[in-house]
C-alpha cells in the first residue's frame, strides 16, 4: 500500500528556525531517493519572540538570498506573540481577471528546500516551521 504522503496533502517536515539567523539557506526538506514532491505550503507556528523585524524571507530549493522557487518576499512582520502563526504558500499575484493558474517547481529526489532570511528578527526567534505536500 502507498505511503499516505503519496495520496495526500501531509507533513512532510518539521524543523526549528531561528529567524534571527540571516544570510544562508536553512534546510526544511529534503527530497527522498526516487521520489518528485509537490509543496503545497508552509507553516510558520509560535515564534518564541516578536518576528515584527522579520520582513523578507525567501522560499524554495534555488534559495540564495535573492531567489526562492516556491515564494519570495514574504513578511512575518505580523507574527509578534507566541500564539501566533501563519501560512506561506503561493499566490496569483497578477491579479488577472480571470486568475492564471499558478506554476510552482516540482522537486525531485536529492532537492533540498529551505528558506532564506534576508531581513531577520531583532532577537533570537526559534519558531517551529512545518513542510507541507505530496510525495509521488
Amino acid at each position: 500500500m502507498a505511503d499516505a504522503k503519496e495520496r495526500n496533502i501531509s507533513k512532510l517536515a518539521t524543523v526549528t528556525v531561528d529567524f534571527n539567523t540571516t544570510g544562508s539557506k536553512q534546510t526544511l526538506y529534503t527530497v527522498p531517493t526516487g521520489k518528485s514532491c509537490l509543496i503545497d505550503h508552509v507553516k510558520i507556528i509560535a515564534p518564541a519572540s516578536t518576528l515584527a523585524a522579520c520582513v523578507d524571507v525567501d522560499f524554495g530549493s534555488n534559495v540564495d538570498g535573492t531567489l526562492g522557487d516556491f515564494v519570495t518576499n514574504v513578511s512575518l512582520a505580523s507574527l509578534t506573540a507566541t500564539t501566533h502563526w501563519a501560512i506561506v504558500a503561493p499566490t496569483d499575484r497578477t491579479a488577472a481577471s480571470p486568475s492564471v493558474a499558478q506554476v510552482q517547481s516540482l522537486y525531485v529526489a536529492a532537492d533540498v528546500f529551505g528558506l532564506w532570511v534576508v531581513t531577520g528578527a531583532a532577537a533570537a526567534a526559534s519558531t517551529t516551521v512545518m513542510v507541507f505536500g505530496t510525495l509521488y
